[in-house]
């Protein structure tokens, strides 16, 4: 049995990836690099959800330029033609 400092108590299992909280009755995980790869997921889907949400406020600010772009082109044809 092991103590964690809240002192709730560890005992094994059949699988050594878990632990049992004796108290709670919950599993708990002691396999350090099935974290790591997991918490590694997790910064990579916010990367990519970031890089998608820059990618789409470009796109926007774009689509904007051409629109004043376009507004302008008009204006000065307007001049142009007077």
């Amino acid at each position: 049995m092991e103590t964690n400092d809240k002192n709730a108590t560890l005992v094994k299992t059949e699988n050594p990836d878990y632990m049992k909280d004796e108290e709670t009755g919950a599993l708990v995980s002691t396999n350090i690099s099935a974290f790591n790869r997991f918490k590694l997921q997790q910064q990579q889907a916010e990367q990519v959800k970031n890089q998608k949400n820059d990618l789409n406020n470009i796109k926007s600010e774009v689509t904007d330029l051409r629109d004043e772009l376009r507004e302008v082109k008009d204006l000065l044809k307007q001049i142009l033609t007077k």
